[in-house]
């Protein structure tokens, strides 16, 4: 990757630090305060869903609000400190987080971060875009490659080909699952990244799905063809994989043959 790189990830990821956060004078706050919040903010959600149905004719059931905001406050606060740096998550109440509260000092701090972060985004992503849109790729290949959150379920050669396995998501009518095929012909290299390794298996409803997952890509016209530059989610970390080859084809709703 050229321009979507592990780095610009990172950057990306520092975009929202405090977007939207209710700042909070800076102390240490007991559990009967941060219950307060809970509070608080449980009886605004409530009220809204209530207006909600009232507008649409619809019943309300307060129980199933209350039970996706503790199940909404529990996931944000189990996980969204990970993606803060070191300090952060030494430092902030992850209750207080989930409740879209932090203190000022820590606010004020990543607050910068943020602005740098999203200064140097928005350069790279205008540095990209300039380059990118001037490759010489026809329509149908760009718009094919929409690739955004499916499983990498597995990379096969094929002769003088490469057959790259997508799932792609669960289809309507419920039930059915697509499956996607990049097929790259007379492929000249593949730069596969160190550690990167395809496992499979299926789901408690018989669908593959896999560990690897494809987040975003770059298309280069060659010599020879065509550049895919994919970076990829692993377990283990970030990683990269790109293939040259002289022409790309998709077959898509397939039954997979890997």
């Amino acid at each position: 990757m050229k321009y979507y790189t592990k780095d610009w990830y990172q950057l990306m990821q520092g975009l929202h630090y405090v977007s939207g956060m209710k700042v909070v004078p800076d102390k240490e706050y007991t559990d009967e305060e941060i219950q307060t919040f809970y509070d608080a903010d449980l009886a605004e959600e409530l009220e809204h869903d209530r207006k909600f149905h009232e507008e649409k004719g619809t019943a309300f059931d307060p129980e199933e609000t209350v039970r996706c905001f503790e199940d909404f406050y529990q996931g944000i606060k189990t996980y969204a400190l990970n993606r803060y740096p070191g300090w952060a998550r030494e430092t902030l109440d992850p209750r207080l987080i989930a409740l879209n509260r932090i203190p000022q000092t820590p606010y004020c701090r990543l607050k910068e971060l943020e602005d740098t972060s999203k200064a140097e985004f928005d350069k790279i992503n205008a540095a990209a875009q300039a380059v990118l849109e001037l490759q010489d790729i026809p329509s149908e290949i760009k718009a094919a490659f929409h690739f955004h959150d499916a499983d990498v379920l597995a990379l096969r050669r094929k002769g003088k080909g490469v057959h790259l396995y997508l799932g792609c998501g669960e289809a309507w009518p419920a039930g059915e699952y697509l499956y996607q095929k990049v097929i790259f012909q007379n492929v000249c290299f593949i730069d596969r990244e160190k550690g990167l390794i395809f496992r499979k298996k299926r789901n408690e409803n018989g669908f593959w799905e896999s560990k690897n997952i494809y987040l975003y890509d770059e298309l280069y016209r060659t010599e020879y063809g065509y550049e895919v530059h994919m970076l990829l989610w692993s377990v283990k970390g970030l990683r990269y994989l790109t293939i040259g080859c002289e022409d790309i084809l998709f077959e898509d709703n397939v039954m997979p043959d890997f």
